[in-house]
């Protein structure tokens, strides 16, 4: 995520990350001021409530996204992200508008 170009630097966003397949991913993501700070679960330390600031997703949402294929306010109305609406428009602005493509030749 270091090296995607997001927009509005100057306003933060946490992102809250879940992998399944990759424990490793999981975590609090802070997007803002030119830099993303990372948060990672502590060992033993499970929270019982969810997070009340930032936008929840999964990393096949998170992909979908930079990869430029599912747009923030979309998938929040499909029900695959988490947050209030202000951050899930902040995320919308963040992210540029981008054609996603899948080479399959050779």
């Amino acid at each position: 995520m270091r090296r995607f170009p997001f927009l509005h630097e100057n306003e933060s966003l946490f992102l809250h990350l879940e992998d399944s397949h990759a424990p490793w991913n999981n975590g609090s993501y802070l997007l803002g001021k030119g830099e993303i700070k990372v948060f990672k679960e502590k060992n033993g330390g499970q929270c019982v409530h969810p997070p009340k600031k930032g936008v929840r997703l999964n990393i096949n949402s998170l992909s979908a996204i930079l990869f430029g294929y599912k747009r923030p306010m979309e998938l929040f109305e499909m029900g695959y992200l988490k947050g209030s609406k202000l951050e899930i428009e902040l995320f919308e602005k963040k992210v540029p508008a981008m054609q996603s493509s899948f080479i399959d030749f050779f």
